[in-house]
């Protein structure tokens, strides 16, 4: 064999080589895509079911519940393209499937979520940014447009800015019913606060009279508060001994005085 058909051998192993190994790595490479895209449709098919099942009722509304049902019913059908279901994702696309016939007269089952604290606040806050995520993606999956996706955007605000109104109402609530009007007073104002850095105040209207017709509440109270308080401080009245008439003095002297004999 001549020293060129070696050389040509030699090479195109190494060709032969090179292009096994590229074959193998994008093999790899799209097995790790597929995991990968598996885990993310995973991870919003839960997050948009919790959404769905625990969002406050105060806030649920059936056009809500329905793009709910629409977004989750997309992911478990994009994984069902990816490989073979699980039975528990073929039970819930089956019941998303009948949820989605019903349209608006869809059933809202959640239940309400009293905001009586921050830590409530917060739980309820986390719920909306998963929403507004969820929409986005949404958006650049192609299952909603940009200007359904800015309606629910601004319905996400509302929910925000109503969120942190109720909280300020029910902490001051509270603080009213355990005799501490100062707290109340304090309440009323950090949410008067926030409804007029809102830029549109007029949507708050009501909220901002019950909080200023609070704080007037709050503000007798403390008055009330401030004089029991002062009443009990001040020293007590000590009653003066009647002092004796000058027609009665007759009656100190004794009857007989020697010093007169």
């Amino acid at each position: 064999m001549s020293t060129s058909a070696l050389a040509l051998m030699f090479v195109s192993c190494i060709l032969l080589f090179l292009f096994m190994a590229y074959v193998d790595q994008v093999a790899d490479r799209y097995q790790l895509d597929k995991a990968r895209l598996r885990a993310d449709l995973n991870d919003r098919i839960y997050r948009i079911g919790t959404l769905s099942e625990t969002f406050p009722a105060q806030f649920m509304t059936p056009e809500l519940k329905q793009l709910l049902v629409r977004l989750e019913l997309n992911l478990i059908q994009r994984i069902g393209r990816l490989e073979k279901p699980t039975e528990a994702l073929t039970e819930r696309e089956s019941l998303l499937q009948e949820q989605e016939k019903l349209g608006l007269d869809i059933s809202i089952e959640n239940q309400p979520c009293p905001l009586s604290s921050e830590a409530a606040f917060k739980e309820v806050s986390s719920q909306l940014e998963t929403l507004n995520s969820q929409v986005h993606r949404a958006v650049q999956d192609g299952l909603l447009t940009k200007a359904d996706a800015s309606g629910w955007f601004k319905s996400v605000r509302y929910w925000l800015a109503l969120s942190n109104i109720e909280m300020f109402d029910n902490m001051a609530t509270q603080a009213l019913e355990s005799d501490q009007p100062r707290l109340a007073k304090r309440a009323y104002e950090r949410g008067l606060q926030y409804i007029r850095n809102q830029s549109d105040q007029m949507a708050f209207q009501d909220q901002r009279e019950v909080f200023e017709s609070g704080i007037e509440t709050a503000e007798n109270a403390i008055e009330k508060q401030t004089q029991a308080e002062q009443q009990l401080k001040a020293p007590p009245v000590e009653e003066k001994a009647p002092e004796p008439e000058e027609g009665n003095e007759w009656k100190k002297k004794p009857l007989y005085d020697k010093s007169e004999v």
